[in-house]
């Protein structure tokens, strides 16, 4: 979970300079996933935090958050499984157009974009013109939300796997 290492990287940590913000959040993970086995998956979540409702943070674009996952993948130093970037609800092209920068090695993507499902196909299609091969999945992970929501998002999930059918 990078919340506010995706935060740093786009420049919006104060007393931090942006240019040094990829080295500053890679350094853990360069010594520490190298020394998870083989068989036991890893993967990165990318995240604009959730502290007073999501996103916390909304960058301009996903160019910084594309470096950092990039990074993220050649600093493991072993395969990575995965790689969750979140997508906003936003229809600007210029959003979505450092997807074509990803760089997964072998990690399988996953955009963020089961949310706000009457824009859904929209933004899938903007994806895809900059970034072929991806899965679906939430914005966050299922115990950021409230248990009363749950059925709501599980159903867009289904609505969202029925889009792609």
């Amino acid at each position: 979970h990078f919340a506010r290492a995706v935060q740093d990287v786009n420049g919006a940590v104060p007393d931090f300079p942006a240019e040094t913000a990829i080295e500053r959040n890679i350094s853990q993970i360069r010594n520490v996933a190298p020394a998870i086995p083989r068989g036991v998956g890893l993967g990165f979540h990318l995240c604009y935090g959730t502290l007073g409702g999501w996103p916390r943070f909304q960058p301009k674009d996903l160019r910084a958050t594309v470096d950092l996952g990039n990074a993220l993948i050649e600093a493991a130093g072993r395969p990575v499984d995965y790689l969750h970037i979140p997508i906003l609800n936003t229809l600007d092209e210029s959003f979505y157009a450092p997807l074509a920068r990803v760089r997964p090695r072998g990690a399988k993507i996953f955009l963020g974009n089961i949310h706000n499902m009457e824009r859904f196909e929209k933004r899938v299609a903007l994806a895809r013109k900059y970034l072929e091969d991806f899965g679906h999945a939430a914005f966050c992970g299922f115990g950021r939300m409230q248990p009363e929501e749950l059925q709501r998002v599980l159903d867009e999930h289904l609505e969202a796997i029925r889009g792609e059918e």
